[in-house]
């Protein structure tokens, strides 16, 4: 079996890489598809290093079923991933090695990732590569309210579901993890088969895990001894100067350079800056607030080009296949620098540096972000530990130990006990939402949305994501019309549905008391929101006004809407797009 299993990974990575690509087999692949063929193996923690073929390990089983190697297991695979340019990315990718195949015309691809829709999606398709919000809203019920809603578990209970990169859930406040380990649990207990994988997975998200599924769960960990084959990297640490005196000292020194900074406003300012000061060079802005569209062909860009310069954000710790010659970064917790380091050198043979930046300003940037016990933790390992940090690019056992010290269990539960008024009763919800579906899986609509109110905006993480479409054409015209007359409706077509989705910034939001500028709109000294929705059985967008002087905050939570932005609130530089720079606030609803 296992030669055939490793026929079918040759031919997924030629298709991706071309027929004179070097096939590495790696010993974790088949520690991984034997427990993965096993009957009785629910869950699978994959540890293993950026670059050593992950997605192809976790894609040959699953294929192996249409080449009858396997017996057929598994009715789908869903792919899951933190965000929509990692879905595009795996989409893509995955796509790509399906079409090289000989069965490419028995398995359908797809994507979903709660865009509006003309139909009504159910994560259909053999491989389905979605988001964490996504799948999560989707298995509960939340992205319909029709009769229909529970379709999707039955999908959900036979496929194999892969949790990728579940390390960039983490957040300040620790919720996320410990949500992501509910929802897992009630994953296995509809009956599916799911892998949590990634090469920076702290023990302390291991350990809640596996707490928390039922005792009748089979759950198996690898940690892969196999090393990533890159080239050499040097780590620099510098205290003493900040991030724009680094850049003007190595700035001609390389020829692709990555500079990544914690926030959009920083990046954005240092973007600036070097377009005023090199007019020889391109130089490419990436952040998550940037239309869909201008961020597709940035990364575009960023792959095919050389010579470069990229500004980014956190966005560039994943998915991205591109290497660099030197990074310049922020101060940042550990597993997030690995993944930053991680961008450099990625090729035998090459060379990359990596200068971490940890002056006043740059720790301050990041104590924003990421709170000042994680970053002053991580200062403290990266003095401690430099010769680790090399070893954690290509071995995922040194990586372990580094993200394990910085996520010490003494350490999350300071952060848990600061948290735990605020989070303790929405954890229990997620509890009670997931038992009361699966002792009724025939619940009502009327009273899965009751429970609804409680949970709906923290099922992945504390605030909400709200999804803002830049208004051009035909919805740029009708903004004071719709404000007017308070609902507008436009006939949803394929050219005005792929406006909507090209044209999507997202804004995450912790406050759920407050309304973001952007996408608030002034009219006769009113401020309104403009949400869109979809009309299914009628094929019709439909755009509603409100005044946000009245009570809104449930408005807000029961529609889960997409909303106009404003478009002074969107940015730009001699035509080039600059995104939403900073979310200002200036409203408390009520």
């Amino acid at each position: 079996m296992y030669s055939k299993l490793w026929d079918i990974l040759k031919n997924i990575v030629k298709a991706r890489h071309g027929p004179d690509v070097k096939i590495v087999r790696y010993h974790y692949m088949e520690e991984l598809w034997k427990l993965l063929t096993k009957d009785n193996v629910n869950l699978v923690i994959l540890k293993a290093p950026t670059g050593i073929g992950k997605t192809e390990a976790v894609l040959t089983p699953y294929m192996a079923q249409f080449f009858n190697v396997i017996d057929y297991k598994w009715t789908s695979l869903i792919h899951v991933l933190p965000t929509r340019s990692l879905v595009n990315y795996m989409y893509d990718r995955i796509s790509n090695q399906v079409r090289g195949l000989s069965i490419w015309d028995k398995i359908v691809v797809t994507i979903d990732y709660g865009d509006p829709t003309i139909f009504k999606p159910y994560l259909e398709g053999d491989i389905i590569v979605t988001t964490y919000d996504t799948l999560i809203y989707t298995m509960y019920g939340f992205r319909s309210w029709g009769r229909h809603y529970r379709l999707p578990l039955g999908k959900i209970s036979t496929s194999l579901i892969v949790l990728d990169e579940v390390q960039l859930l983490q957040d300040i406040s620790w919720y996320s993890p410990r949500a992501l380990a509910r929802h897992i649990s009630f994953l296995l207990d509809l009956g599916a088969q799911v892998i949590v994988m990634s090469a920076t997975i702290p023990s302390i998200i291991v350990k809640e895990i596996t707490d928390r599924v039922s005792r009748n769960i089979t759950i198996e960990t690898i940690e892969s001894k196999d090393k990533a084959i890159r080239g050499n990297i040097s780590i620099e640490l510098t205290c003493d100067q900040g991030l724009y005196k680094v850049i003007e000292k190595h700035i001609d020194l390389s020829n692709n350079i990555l500079i990544v900074t914690n926030t959009v406003h920083r990046a954005v300012e240092v973007y600036k800056k070097l377009k005023n000061a090199i007019k020889d060079r391109e130089i490419i802005l990436l952040h998550a607030r940037l239309r869909r569209h201008v961020r597709a062909e940035r990364e575009n860009l960023i792959k095919s080009k050389n010579n470069i310069i990229v500004v980014a954000t956190q966005v560039i710790e994943a998915g991205l296949d591109r290497s660099f010659d030197l990074l310049i970064t922020e101060i940042c917790p550990i597993d997030s620098l690995i993944q930053r380091i991680g961008r450099i050198a990625r090729r035998p043979h090459t060379i990359g540096k990596a200068i971490l930046v940890a002056s006043g300003e740059e720790i301050e940037s990041a104590e924003t972000v990421y709170g000042p016990m994680f970053v002053t933790k991580s200062l403290d390992i990266i003095k401690r530990h430099m010769d680790l940090l090399h070893k954690a690019i290509i071995d995922v056992r040194a990586s372990s130990q580094l993200v394990d010290e910085q996520y010490h269990p003494e350490i999350v539960n300071k952060i848990l006990s600061l948290q735990k008024n605020m989070t303790a009763t929405l954890i229990e919800s997620i509890d009670s939402l997931a038992n009361r579906i699966l002792n009724n899986i025939f619940m009502s609509p009327k009273d899965l949305e009751t429970m609804y109110w409680k949970v709906v905006n923290n099922l992945v993480r504390l605030g909400m994501e709200i999804k803002a479409v830049y208004p051009t054409g035909k919805l740029a015209e009708i903004i004071n019309e719709t404000i007017k007359r308070g609902e507008y409706k436009l006939d949803l077509d394929k050219d005005l549905m792929w406006n909507i989705v090209e044209n999507t910034v997202s804004l995450s939001l912790k406050s759920l008391n407050k309304i973001p500028q952007p996408i608030l709109f002034t009219h006769n000294g009113n401020q309104y929101m403009i949400s869109l929705d979809t009309d299914h059985e009628k094929k019709m967008l439909v755009l509603q006004s409100l005044n946000v002087s009245k009570s809104i905050r449930k408005w807000i939570l029961r529609t889960n809407k997409f909303y106009l932005l404003n478009p002074k609130f969107y940015e730009f530089i001699n035509g080039y797009d600059l995104g939403i720079v900073k979310i200002r606030w200036d409203y408390a609803s009520a």
